[in-house]
């Protein structure tokens, strides 16, 4: 038999803490104060299971409630099981998504696209000379938004997402309106009236 694995935890700083356990920061921190309270890691955050059964813990005893509390503790470790399971079938599903790894994915792609962006002055210098400002200014923006189209359609198609072309809406032709007939002059007969 497999031993399960260790639940993986859950760490939060002291604000989400106080919004998750629903008390104010002061509060919370009034209680992260005390001792036996549970610590802090390296980066400042804390085990959100350990937290609020610390936290329960102390306002039944603070309020004298009881059992009433720690029930409210042991209710709201099963709903961070709950939301550390749901992040652990993200995982497997895929969709979950690391901040870091996101901001790190991301940096990534903004250097990229900074390199291709700064590519383009050099390869159109030539066609720059004896240009005016305008021939210019259009010359570049049509670069770059061509090396932007680029690059998006590399992620779009790397991301399994192919954009689809627009389809030109069909030309309809018009019928030339008919020219109005023109009017016959009538003339008059010379000599006075009859």
């Amino acid at each position: 038999m497999v031993a399960p694995a260790a639940p993986e935890r859950v760490l939060m700083n002291k604000s989400q803490l106080s919004r998750l356990i629903d008390v104010s920061r002061p509060t919370m921190n009034k209680h992260l104060d005390r001792p036996g309270s549970p610590q802090p890691n390296a980066d400042g955050l804390y085990d959100a299971m350990k937290v609020a059964a610390f936290v329960g813990q102390r306002q039944a005893l603070d309020n004298n409630v009881g059992n009433a509390a720690l029930e409210s503790a042991k209710l709201l470790g099963h709903k961070l099981d709950n939301e550390r399971k749901q992040m652990e079938m993200d995982k497997e599903r895929g969709t979950y998504a690391n901040k870091q790894e996101s901001m790190t994915w991301i940096s990534e792609q903004f250097g990229i696209l900074r390199s291709r962006l700064m590519s383009v002055v050099p390869t159109v210098s030539r066609q720059l000379v004896g240009k005016n400002v305008r021939q210019i200014d259009k010359i570049l923006n049509k670069r770059m938004v061509d090396a932007l189209n680029q690059f998006g359609r590399e992620h779009l198609t790397a991301a399994g997402v192919v954009p689809q072309k627009k389809k030109a809406a069909p030309k309809v032709k018009r019928a030339k309106p008919k020219p109005k007939p023109k009017k016959k002059k009538t003339q008059k007969k010379k000599g006075g009236r009859k």
